[in-house]
């Protein structure tokens, strides 16, 4: 990344409560128009970054650079940012219009400027139509647009949100996302988001960070993350995974020693491996490679695809596949599966 881009900069970032530390040593750049994700359970340290980078929480050594200047120590209204908060915050006595309109009035905006800013930030959010409706009478996905309306009115450098679709209905959350990210591809708007949900992450940024303990376990983009992990840890969090642990032998054969063989084209010593589970086939739908026997343990019904887990000799095996409603096999059943050798994934070693 070339670092002349970057409009929002973090450079050792550390921060301690106590004898806690909360995040630790954590160096970002984010370019203009860039969604970078910060991904990561709870306690892992990706809140209290994001409120670093807003003012909020004062770093314990480390700086926050935005557009090139140091603004670590700068109140948060001092910068230049934009933040749309997990509860939205909108100010229940305001109008739709007037939320939007109150960070202009604080900066001294004129009435004629502040209206026509108004109005072209309830164009971009769709809501022209509502701008004398109160909070309390909007829906969840109103409230939310009219609270990025705000944060978009001061035309931030960096748009700052705190897991905005939380308080949302599932499928909801699904549109309003998608939504979201045009809008902010074609404003181009560079923005740092949070979350805990990883298929969120996967769909919204352009790339993920994953964060364990308060440090950075991967940087990437959400194919890198997915198809690639760096660690175990980011393995098994980004979404589901066959481990096996095992040994690649002088033909490139990795074994797991519970009669699972994997061609790997890997150089031979001990190997973790992972497989996802859409590299998991019935037997039949795959046309190549060795025939392993499996017992199903669990089948979860999801509609489009059922989720197996598999005893494959004492092996735990996952896989995703179709089965036409009622015709999916039961637990106890035997099935016979190939793995794609395409979807294994050899571990970096530490």
């Amino acid at each position: 990344m070339d670092k002349n881009t970057a409009v929002l900069t973090l450079k050792n970032l550390n921060k301690t409560y106590d004898n806690t530390t909360a995040v630790d040593s954590v160096s970002l750049d984010v370019v203009k128009g860039e969604l970078l994700c910060l991904l990561g359970p709870s306690g892992c340290g990706k809140t209290t970054t994001l409120r670093m980078v807003a003012g909020f929480v004062k770093p314990t050594s480390g700086s926050v650079l935005i557009q090139g200047s140091d603004v670590t120590n700068q109140a948060p209204y001092r910068r230049d940012t934009g933040m749309v908060f997990q509860s939205y915050a909108l100010f229940p006595h305001m109008t739709v219009a007037q939320n939007i309109a109150f960070g202009l009035q604080n900066i001294g905006f004129a009435a004629k400027a502040q209206t026509e800013r108004v109005h072209e930030m309830l164009q971009l959010v769709e809501l022209e139509h509502l701008s004398k409706r109160f909070p309390a009478e909007l829906s969840g996905g109103q409230q939310q647009r009219v609270a990025l309306a705000r944060a978009l009115a001061m035309n931030p450098a960096v748009l700052l949100l705190d897991e905005p679709f939380s308080n949302l209905d599932a499928q909801l959350r699904v549109r309003l996302r998608e939504d979201l990210r045009a809008l902010l591809k074609r404003i181009r708007i560079t923005t740092l988001f949070v979350t805990h949900d990883q298929e969120e992450a996967l769909m919204f940024a352009d790339r993920v960070v994953v964060m364990r303990s308060g440090r950075v376990e991967q940087v990437g983009s959400p194919a890198e993350i997915y198809e690639t992990p760096a660690t175990r840890f980011v393995a098994e969090f980004i979404g589901w995974c066959s481990l096996f642990e095992g040994v690649v032998d002088g033909q490139g054969v990795f074994t797991t020693g519970k009669s699972i063989r994997l061609p790997l084209d890997h150089k031979p010593g001990p190997a973790t491996v992972i497989v996802r589970p859409e590299y998991v086939k019935p037997a039949e739908a795959l046309g190549s490679g060795p025939v392993f026997e499996a017992r199903v343990t669990s089948n979860t019904y999801y509609g489009a695809l059922c989720r197996l887990r598999l005893d494959v000799s004492g092996q735990e095996v996952l896989m995703e596949a179709h089965y036409p409603y009622g015709h999916g096999p039961s637990i106890g059943d035997r099935i016979e599966i190939r793995i794609d050798p395409k979807g294994a994934r050899r571990l970096p070693a530490h």
